[in-house]
């Protein structure tokens, strides 16, 4: 991903990039459009048959091991690899971000940044997390539809 940096360490203004698409659940690109059978835009991922496509405007995210929060910061899917590091989508999605993720800059800055990202706006932050006894980096990048965050995390 093409990123200027506008902050150290925080705020990252993304450049023009061809957005992606990917499944909610395991990551996987959709297959190419096929005139016959399969419409340009289908929802449901053809590779597992779980999770929906969604799309980036930053790219592809920077790792599988994601999720995803909507813009009133509740958890609204998480990806095969995040599983691991917050815990069993089922039992994660509609709680409240903050009961799966801490930031030790302060919850305030975590809000912040995930609000931005599900409102839209083209910046990419990055913060220090805890989730799941571990520690971690969260990229926060826009993603839809509908309008939500999508939170990678890299174990660090």
């Amino acid at each position: 991903m093409n990123i200027e940096t506008e902050t150290p360490a925080t705020t990252r203004r993304l450049a023009p990039s061809e957005p992606a698409r990917f499944c909610s659940r395991c990551a996987a690109p959709p297959p190419a459009p096929d005139a016959e059978r399969r419409p340009a835009f289908e929802r449901v991922c053809a590779a597992c048959g779980l999770g929906v496509y969604l799309t980036s405007p930053a790219g592809p995210p920077p790792s599988t091991s994601f999720i995803v929060v909507s813009q009133d910061l509740q958890v609204s899917a998480v990806s095969q690899g995040a599983e691991r590091i917050v815990g069993k989508e089922e039992k994660v999605c509609g709680s409240p971000v903050t009961s799966v993720l801490a930031c030790p800059d302060g919850e305030a800055a975590l809000r912040r940044a995930l609000r931005r990202a599900a409102l839209g706006f083209r910046e990419a932050s990055t913060l220090p997390v805890r989730a799941g006894g571990g520690t971690a980096t969260a990229h926060v990048l826009p993603c839809g539809p509908p309008r939500a965050a999508l939170v990678a995390l890299i174990a660090v």
